[in-house]
């Protein structure tokens, strides 16, 4: 690596002096022992007669008095360790059947100073004023949930795993919060059921518990329990203790969620058909510790559709997780410290990617139901997850009804992990696809976990999968190693995947077997990531140089591709940022590849790319970001630009429109590609929404739409009216569809 790397070194001395001259900053923040600082965050639940709080938002009932608040909030930023700038006030009662939290969140500027861009479900907390509780109830400091709300009223929940290291954004509890508006600030009233939370069957309760309170205005976000940067609130073994909790349980904790869907679907010859519908999903507790989904003709019509991209590279790409079932408790699947990063997968390159940034996922829960952008009917299937004593466990197996020539097939997965130490576990994983006729697939794993001295991760893990007619050679393991501090940010490891590695439940963009080509391809990958991130006392909050390098090779190590990247970054003080790139690649073609309908021959290729961004505020009512890359490509000139901007008029209403063209030269040919999509936002109130996204893809000549109404009419309980249609570009439908759904949760 340090032979083919330094030439690039050579050419990139400015960023990598700068690494080197900017480590000399000091780390700006107090002098606080974090480590420790959470031993002194103790505070009492106080118990109160059922109905005796009205939850309203108005914290004037007199029980509250009974509990001594939590205070002596401590920032995180903008300057680490000390005392917030604003004081904030928790208290925690609670009855037989729910646990209350109020927040007096006393802000110097009054109404007037409040930050509100947002208020639907879900919202995005970074660009909001917010308070948001975090309860580690098992008290193991590795798992939690997380209740936030804004000065009007929203709602985003969060379960965490892996001491903040997973986090699933997507899980909707079963919860109530109001809140209300003063001269002196906020308050904010939360109402959390027993039922909702997960917790061990002990008479007296010892929970981890932290609050994070986020000033919008200033950029400033504090904790009661401090947590340092770059960390968030989800670091739950950082989180203080509460105590006081006792004579509660969860009672039958059961759901049961019907729906009832009416699809109305017309194709290009002008038929249509209406194909009511209905289903039924079951959650059970069936201990405090564990719970039982069951689904039966799972639909997700509601789900709203996939941000489309242009793929730059002849790798696959990577689109999310969006539908409910597989979303909630997926933190307990994930198999290594890694998580799934980039929320569309897109890397470095704007319109597209060059490669996933996910480079090996054993379980893709989208493998289920979905195959070449088709839906198949899911018949049903089952989940149980939680946890007994110091294990973990996850298991799933959904049964995928024949469609055009897929078969039918089973899909099952058990994942079992077991704690070690203070945040550290190991575990293992068994995958099988069943086909009717008898094919079959497998993956088995094992993978370890491991932290230390609070910044560092030390992961490793092994798979190896079984495939008819792919013997020996199937298998794929990793060594990661990383450091994280408020200052350095250092990480390395090494991949290697086997030739006949075939996790067709997975998603492995490159090495392994192509089922498709039918042909494997062995691929060791060498990783180094190295930056600092000082804080000048000025206005800038934060520089952020790095050097990146990524190196692919074969069975004998020859070279295949080798990717480097120098950046530099600024954060200013308001959050917006400006950043500088120069990057380099090198990729071996060992046979002819088409990259956008372009032939490439074997050959070995060199460019490079240089690149240069700005993003502002999003808090603001108008916020912009502009991303422009030149450089050589595949023998060719590329040249890219990415512009789009918010406006937020208010909490209410919000559009988001996005365009990103690449210019090609080749030789033979010149060319362009556009992609453009606008994001259409009103929200009525907190449990009325309307949404829309329009997007433009010019590969595909076509335009999408997808417009969705949804009523929150109860709790988990919703109406949803969805529009969908595509055209060709000179206007003529391709495919169009309306689906009326209705979902009711009854609760015992």
């Amino acid at each position: 690596i340090l032979n083919t790397t330094m030439p690039f070194l050579g050419q990139n001395i400015l960023p990598i002096l700068l690494v080197f001259m900017l480590s000399f900053f000091p780390v700006l923040q107090a002098q606080i022992d974090f480590s420790t600082a959470h031993e002194n965050k103790n505070m009492t639940a106080i118990r109160v007669d059922q109905g005796s709080i009205n939850v309203d938002g108005k914290l004037d009932e007199r029980v509250w008095d009974l509990a001594e608040p939590a205070t002596g909030f401590v920032q995180s930023d903008p300057h680490s360790g000390q005392p917030a700038s604003e004081r904030t006030e928790v208290r925690i009662l609670y009855d037989e059947d729910n646990l209350y939290v109020g927040a007096w969140c006393f802000d110097s500027g009054g109404r007037e100073g409040l930050v509100i861009t947002d208020i639907s479900r879900d919202f995005y907390t970074l660009d909001t004023d917010v308070i948001q509780v975090i309860f580690d109830t098992f008290n193991d400091d590795r798992n939690g949930m997380g209740f936030a709300t804004n000065p009007m009223g929203s709602r985003r929940d969060i379960q965490v795993g892996a001491d903040g290291d997973s986090m699933n954004r997507n899980w909707d509890g079963f919860w109530h919060v109001k809140t209300s508006i003063t001269d002196e600030g906020w308050e904010a009233e939360f109402s959390i059921p027993f039922k909702t939370l997960r917790f061990r069957d002990d008479e007296n309760q010892s929970w981890g518990v932290n609050f994070d309170r986020r000033i919008r205005r200033k950029n400033e976000t504090a904790y009661w329990s401090p947590i340092p940067r770059p960390f968030r609130a989800y670091r739950v073994s950082l989180a203080g203790t509460l105590h006081g909790i006792s004579g509660v349980n969860q009672g039958h904790n059961l759901y049961l969620k019907p729906y009832v869907s009416a699809p109305l679907l017309r194709l290009e010859d002008d038929d249509w058909d209406f194909l009511p519908d209905a289903g039924l999903d079951v959650k059970y507790g069936v201990t405090s510790e564990l719970t039982l989904d069951l689904t039966v003709n799972t639909d997700f019509a509601q789900v709203e559709a996939d941000e489309q991209q242009i793929n730059f590279t002849r790798f696959s790409l990577f689109f999310p997780e969006k539908r409910e079932f597989f979303l909630e408790n997926s933190n307990v699947f994930e198999f290594g410290r890694t998580r799934l990063r980039g929320g569309s997968g897109r890397s470095r390159r704007s319109g597209g990617s060059r490669r996933t940034r996910n480079d090996l996922i054993p379980f893709f829960s989208r493998r289920i139901g979905i195959s070449g952008g088709q839906v198949i009917p899911i018949l049903g299937g089952a989940r149980l997850t939680g946890r007994t004593g110091r294990f973990r466990l996850g298991f799933i197996s959904m049964q995928q009804d024949d469609f055009a020539e897929s078969p039918s097939t089973n899909f099952s997965v058990a994942r079992i992990r077991r704690d070690v130490f203070r945040s550290s576990d190991f575990g293992v994983l068994l995958i099988n696809k069943a086909e009717d006729g008898g094919y079959f697939n497998r993956t088995f794993g094992a993978d370890a976990n491991f932290r230390f001295f609070n910044y560092l991760d030390l992961s490793s893990y092994l798979l190896k999968t079984e495939t008819p007619g792919l013997p020996n050679e199937d298998m794929a393991g990793i060594f990661r190693a990383a450091w994280r501090d408020p200052f350095w940010n250092f990480e390395i490891s090494h991949l290697t995947i086997q030739e006949n590695f075939n996790a067709e439940m997975g998603f492995v963009p490159r090495g392994g077997y192509d089922t498709e080509n039918e042909h494997g391809e062995h691929m060791r990958k060498d990783s180094i990531r190295f930056g600092v991130t000082p804080r000048p006392e000025s206005w800038i909050r934060e520089l952020r140089p790095s050097v990146q390098v990524d190196y692919f090779t074969d069975r004998e190590n020859v070279l295949q591709t080798r990717e480097m990247m120098a950046s530099f970054s600024i954060v200013f003080q308001d959050s917006s940022s400006i950043s500088l790139q120069r990057g380099s690649t090198f990729d071996r073609l060992n046979e002819e590849v088409e990259i956008l309908d372009e032939i490439f021959p074997a050959a070995d290729y060199q460019f490079e790319e240089y690149s240069a961004s700005f993003s502002s505020d999003r808090s603001r009512l108008l916020s912009a970001f502009v991303r422009w890359s030149d450089g050589e490509f595949y023998g060719g000139h590329r040249n890219a630009y990415t512009a789009g901007g918010r406006l937020a008029l208010n909490a209410n209403f919000a559009a988001d429109l996005s365009w990103s063209r690449s210019n090609f030269d080749f030789p033979t040919n010149q060319f362009s590609t556009n992609l453009a999509n606008l994001r259409v936002l009103y929200s009525f109130n907190t449990n009325m929404f309307l949404n829309a996204l329009i997007q433009y893809n010019s590969r595909t000549n076509q335009t999408s739409s997808n417009i969705r109404f949804n009523l929150i009419h109860k709790p988990l309980s919703d109406f949803f009216l969805v529009y969908n249609e595509r055209r060709d570009t000179q206007g003529a439908i391709i495919d169009r569809a309306l689906i009326a759904k209705l979902t009711y949760l009854f609760n015992f």
